[in-house]
């Protein structure tokens, strides 16, 4: 049936009215006021909240294994290269003291405390132990030698200086020094602290003395004796050598660190010191060897200073080697030698060892072939 204009009037309104009634209620409705944060000295404004992004997940390289390359060249035996250190072999350093046995012996130093005990060579490495009643060549710095054997193997301890310094607090001393009771307590105090090195007495020729040695089966090596130069002699090479090293990259590296050094000094300091250009010139020392029974010449030098204790003195230095080439000089690749007591080719590879630092260190220029050796003796007292 069909619906009348005033049924279709009705029905509209039935359906509309609800929805108009709701807008109107939205359209009334108050809006929320708006959150204001205002900084004041005790509550400053919170940072603003950044809005972190989640990376993307790293994807681990893969990692490879390490490729090491097969060894060239097989360790030098032992007893290849040591030192002599009061009068004694020094076959290794930082020795177990478990190889220890029996008393503890102390020896005269004018100087401070020494102690040894004796090895029991059935504790000792297989290639130590072998050291034991060996021949050793012994060398000077001149580059003479002789012969000795190998006696009995020991560890030993020492420390320098002024000796009432490793004393107990509660002990005192006469003027004459520590009784025969607190030398002891001091012996065995030195040996727990400081038994740094395996040493042999050399035995079979006693006015024998150099400052390092070589197992005397083993192939001889290279040795350069010093050569003593007039100081007209010396002024001469140091003019020949001095434009040679001149250019090269440590003496500029030196350069910089001196000149640096010299410009932080006063008006009154710089009155005392040189500038590069004449410290360089001042502190060129030079040294000649040439090789025992061979042809081989070397010159030894170094430039730079190393310094004063408990000074600010300048304190860095470069050293070259230098061989004799026809009539002139060449420089050498490797590392150079500060103020060497003897210079040697042990396994004549061409590259040199020689002993430095007084007599406690055996160093070479070349690869680690294992001939280094080095030690030190603790000094107790103002180094001043």
């Amino acid at each position: 049936m069909a619906r009348s204009t005033l049924d279709t009037l009705v029905y509209s309104t039935i359906l509309v009215a609800p929805m108009a009634t709701a807008l109107v209620y939205i359209a009334s409705a108050t809006a929320p006021e708006p959150v204001i944060v205002v900084a004041t000295p005790d509550c400053p404004a919170p940072a603003p909240t950044p809005i972190t992004i989640p990376a993307e997940p790293a994807i681990a390289e893969p990692v490879l294994a390490e490729v090491v390359p097969p060894a060239t060249a097989e360790p030098p035996p032992a007893g290849a290269g040591v030192l002599m250190f009061d009068r004694r072999l020094v076959l290794a350093t930082a020795p177990d003291s478990a190889w220890a046995t029996g008393p503890l012996r102390g020896h005269p130093n004018e100087y401070g405390v020494t102690a040894t005990k004796a090895v029991d060579l059935a504790r000792l490495p297989s290639f130590l132990a072998a050291l034991a009643d060996q021949r050793f060549t012994v060398f000077a710095a001149d580059g003479s030698s002789c012969v000795v054997d190998s006696g009995p193997l020991s560890i030993y301890a020492r420390v320098d200086g002024e000796v009432r310094l490793l004393a107990a607090a509660d002990e005192e001393w006469g003027d004459e020094g520590p009784s025969p009771r607190q030398l002891a307590g001091l012996r065995k105090q030195v040996f727990a602290d400081h038994a740094q090195l395996l040493v042999a007495r050399p035995e079979g020729n006693p006015r024998c003395t150099g400052i390092w040695a070589r197992r005397a089966d083993l192939p001889a090596p290279a040795v350069f004796g010093v050569r003593p130069l007039t100081e007209e002699a010396t002024k001469l090479l140091a003019d020949e050598v001095a434009p040679l090293i001149a250019d090269l990259p440590a003496v500029a590296r030196l350069a910089a660190s001196y000149e640096a050094w010299y410009d932080d000094l006063d008006v009154d300091g710089r009155e005392h010191y040189a500038k590069w250009s004449g410290f360089f010139r001042e502190t060129i020392s030079v040294r000649r060897w040439e090789e025992v029974g061979g042809a081989s010449e070397y010159l030894t030098v170094d430039v730079g200073s190393d310094g004063v204790a408990c000074s600010d003195e300048f304190a860095e230095h470069a050293s070259f080697v230098l061989v004799r080439d026809g009539d002139a000089w060449r420089v050498l690749a490797d590392e150079g030698f500060w103020r060497p007591q003897a210079l040697m080719d042990l396994d004549r590879d061409g590259h040199l060892e020689a002993v430095t630092a007084n007599g406690f260190a055996l160093v070479s220029s070349g690869p680690d072939h294992g001939l280094a050796q080095s030690f030190e003796i603790p000094w107790w007292g103002c180094p001043c």
